[in-house]
């Protein structure tokens, strides 16, 4: 049989929206990433990992972060947010066109990616979103 790496080089950060995850697997499945990722989930994914409102959902995102790194040795976190999202909607508003709704998602990653790069300049990032269509933008 064979034995699974005890490594992976990639942890995921995604939305908890029940619409997304088959797309988004079907995503880093086509990156090449198949048995190359752990994946965690946090409402609003970006807006999870910084969220004043429920500061303990950071910590626990911090927790991982740090047991991934020991546990797989990840180099590369990749945050994927997406279209609709009930949380940013529920804890920002619901923007009145696209536009504003995919600024409001690229204020939210600066916001993380400055918590991030300062506990853990060591790793890679990305930030994407998906929409309903699986389709993948930068942020």
């Amino acid at each position: 049989m064979k034995q699974l790496k005890l490594q992976c080089d990639v942890l995921i950060l995604s939305c908890i929206d029940y619409r997304f995850p088959h797309l988004i697997c079907d995503y880093l499945d086509a990156r090449g990433l198949i048995g190359n990722y752990d994946i965690f989930t946090l409402p609003g994914a970006s807006l999870g990992a910084c969220c004043p409102e429920y500061p303990h959902w950071n910590e626990t995102f911090e927790e991982v972060i740090t047991l991934a790194l020991g546990l797989h040795s990840i180099k590369k976190i990749i945050i994927l947010n997406h279209e609709e999202c009930g949380a940013f909607q529920k804890l920002r508003g619901v923007p009145s066109k696209k536009s504003d709704e995919i600024l409001m998602h690229k204020n939210q990653v600066s916001i993380t990616q400055a918590w991030l790069e300062k506990k853990f300049p060591q790793l890679d990032y990305e930030f994407l979103y998906i929409n309903l269509s699986g389709e993948v933008v930068g942020l």
